[in-house]
């Protein structure tokens, strides 16, 4: 590109079509670009049928590694065969794929407006845990994919950790490869390929022979032509998808790992009447005209909320400046401390606490739920409004809620920490968010079964979690 990009608020978007190859043509402030994402329906071809064999072909296998009389799996031994399949996956993945720019660009968020009657079935942070195949097998067993409007959202962090990494891998990569359109895998601050290689040097091959030989086991070349398909895949995620019910006036929910940019502005992409859209994230942290105007002047509750985050945008700039210009800072630290955005990385309190914002250690930042529900105001219009987010990223079961009661974020556990039990989440959307429809779904310390819990509208939703101990 000859030109740096403008920053998000006028930001080229990336279209999507149900038809495969498709590519939109950017252009902006006299820059362009192209993208292309190979979009292939599930019935369009027969490669399909093919990836649906290796994909139960694999469960298959997983659940054979579950030990009922311990409750937990056993340990992965080295499959040569697994590493290759792995690895053929990634490359067959990027085909009809143009990364775009990252040097200006964090990366994508995306919209979807899917059609009264359609459900969501979202899940948290995995890395590497296999009790994740439970989840998907049952899923599988009940014709969840059967209706091709219903969406599976996996919010990132799959990788690293766990005992069986490139199993939980190559599950979510052969999922995404069946159901192309329905399977939606964020990226979370472990999808990176330098924090990923950066955690088996810490755990050691032995950890997990076969993630640690799809990384390590190489030679030097070979190794860093994984590590650049690793890293090229992982553009391909999104950062977050914005789903609501199509209709003239749209109600989000915000699905992302962490939370989003404090200078992001998805009004531009949730104004669209395209079903599905997206937008690309700028590097360069520049409030949008639309609120820094707001900011400027005013007393209703959209103004203030503007400048309380113009405020927080301030602050966030001095931390990152003294952070750079720390002359003890090691460069590859600094690199990958610009490359992260909050929808990656960032914490929400819990309920009462103040935000604050510091270095990588103290995870950057970490929001209130006050401040996170400004952050959905400003990013609202009437047509089309922010409601919610649901993420994962801190590892624990929490809602946060402001002093009125309303529920503005719900965090999701990460499956298997520890070996503890876990949940999701089984969504039935409507044109009110308040009026969504959800089970959790539950698996307890040491099983192998998935309990399901009865329907509850989202509005009651810090109930039904305190009723079954989950938060």
């Amino acid at each position: 590109m000859s030109n740096i990009p403008s920053p998000l608020w006028a930001s080229p978007s990336l279209s999507f079509s149900s038809s495969a190859p498709s590519s939109t043509s950017m252009s902006s402030s006299g820059s362009s670009s192209t993208a292309h994402f190979k979009l292939v329906s599930s019935s369009s071809s027969g490669s399909v049928s093919g990836s649906l064999l290796r994909l139960q072909g694999l469960i298959s296998q997983c659940i054979q590694l579950w030990d009922p009389t311990t409750g937990l799996f056993k340990a992965a031994i080295l499959n040569k065969s697994l590493i290759k399949e792995a690895e053929s996956l990634v490359r067959e993945s990027l085909v009809g794929f143009t990364p775009y720019d990252t040097e200006h660009f964090f990366g994508f968020i995306e919209k979807n407006d899917l059609p009264s009657g359609s459900k969501i079935f979202v899940m948290a942070d995995t890395h590497g845990q296999l009790e994740t195949v439970f989840y998907i097998n049952k899923l599988l067993k009940e014709g969840f994919f059967e209706n091709p409007n219903n969406r599976f959202i996996q919010l990132g962090d799959r990788l690293d950790r766990g005992h069986h990494s490139l199993h939980v891998f190559h599950l979510f990569n052969l999922l995404k490869k069946q159901y192309p359109n329905q399977v939606t895998l964020l990226r979370g601050n472990h999808e990176n390929s330098w924090i990923i290689r950066d955690q088996v040097i810490q755990k050691g091959i032995a950890w997990d022979p076969n993630f640690g030989m799809f990384i390590y086991g190489g030679t030097a070349e070979e190794n860093n032509v994984i590590w650049k398909e690793l890293e090229d895949l992982f553009v391909t995620n999104p950062l977050a998808v914005e789903i609501s019910q199509q209709g003239p006036l749209r109600e989000y929910m915000e699905f992302n790992h962490a939370i989003a940019e404090l200078y992001a502005d998805p009004q531009p992409l949730l104004q669209r009447e395209e079903v599905k859209s997206s937008m690309l994230i700028s590097k360069e942290r520049k409030i949008s005209p639309r609120v820094e105007l707001l900011a400027q002047g005013g007393n209703t509750s959209l103004h203030i909320a503007s400048k309380r985050i113009q405020e927080l945008l301030e602050e966030d700039r001095r931390v990152r400046d003294g952070y750079v210009q720390n002359s003890n800072t090691h460069l590859e630290c600094k690199k990958q401390f610009l490359n992260f955005s909050y929808y990656n990385w960032a914490d929400i309190l819990p309920d009462g606490e103040k935000t604050s914002i510091g270095w990588i250690g103290a995870r950057k930042l970490k929001i209130s739920g006050e401040d996170l529900s400004k952050m959905h105001e400003v990013s609202s219009l009437p047509k089309a409004t922010v409601e919610m987010t649901i993420r994962g990223h801190q590892h624990v079961s929490q809602i946060s809620s402001l002093s009125n009661g309303k529920v503005v974020a719900i965090t999701l556990p990460q499956i298997a920490l520890e070996g503890a039990g876990d949940h999701a989440l089984m969504i039935s959307i409507a044109a009110k968010v308040s009026d969504w429809m959800v089970s959790v779904w539950r698996r307890q310390k040491g099983t192998n079964i998935v309990e399901i819990f009865s329907e509850i509208k989202m509005s009651q939703i810090k109930e039904i979690m305190r009723m079954i101990s989950l938060c």
